[in-house]
């Protein structure tokens, strides 16, 4: 989980993250938005809403850490909803988090 964060964290100082649910909505909509985070406590609507949205749009999207986890990784005090706006970190992302749930990294 560590790498991921660390990743998450170069992505926002990148300026290649957006966080929370209408920025995250409208960067898939637009099709700026390569991945999407969204932590395991997240509320039920705002989880549908997303998955809804990433499905429709064919972003891909995992369900990892929890909001003040995820928060902290970007400079902030939580966040349930990341997204990653920027491909090359979204590949790199995506392969730690696979590598993750193989018992991985």
């Amino acid at each position: 989980m560590n790498k991921i964060y660390g990743m998450l964290g170069m992505a926002k100082r990148a300026g290649k993250v957006v966080c929370g649910e209408k920025g995250c909505k409208d960067a898939i909509r637009f099709g700026k938005s390569y991945l999407v985070i969204i932590a395991e406590d997240t509320g039920v609507n705002t989880k549908k809403s997303i998955t809804d949205s990433c499905n429709f749009y064919g972003v891909p999207k995992y369900e990892i850490g929890n909001m003040a986890d995820n928060g902290h990784a970007v400079g902030n005090s939580f966040n349930a909803v990341i997204s990653v706006n920027d491909e090359g970190f979204a590949k790199a992302i995506e392969k730690h988090i696979l590598a993750n749930n193989n018992g991985g990294e």
